[in-house]
């Protein structure tokens, strides 16, 4: 065998030698859990805290699938409606009845909750995860009748 050809022979045998080491090596895996925890809930077209009786309120509500199960909707002086469009809620007052509601595949559901002993012209939210035993979201909206 001639120098040129124990050269390469001993350049190929390296190179294997290098790539052997570098992939015989465990690897780490990364693994990515996808969740969608997202929750949406808010007035459409307006930024106030004021809603005007007789006239449609709409909020958007987005619920994830997976957590519309265990995520309950209590109105005090309201209920919420379904309207035409999808993850459109358009939210009526009505003094003196609580209601508690839950959205579960574009369905809600509502039951009468009791009486309410709040304010007659303030429409009270809650919104709770049933698992956790926690509020998530509340919030209070004054109603002004146009006499």
């Amino acid at each position: 065998m001639n120098r040129r050809s124990k050269c390469i022979l001993l350049y190929f045998v390296g190179f294997f030698i290098c790539h052997t080491i570098s992939f015989g090596q465990k690897q780490s895996i990364v693994q990515v859990k996808k969740e969608n925890n997202y929750f949406f809930f808010y007035l459409l077209d307006s930024e106030k805290d004021t809603l005007v009786h007789e006239k449609s309120s709409l909020f958007k509500i987005i619920l994830p699938d997976s957590s519309s199960s265990y995520i309950n909707i209590d109105v005090k002086n309201g209920r919420f409606f379904k309207s035409d469009k999808p993850e459109l809620y358009s939210l009526k007052y009505i003094p003196g009845i609580k209601y508690k509601q839950q959205i579960i595949q574009d369905s809600l559901i509502t039951l009468v909750n009791g009486v309410c002993k709040s304010e007659a012209n303030i429409i009270e939210i809650e919104i709770f995860n049933t698992i956790s035993k926690q509020k998530m979201i509340q919030k209070k909206y004054f109603v002004r009748t146009d006499d």
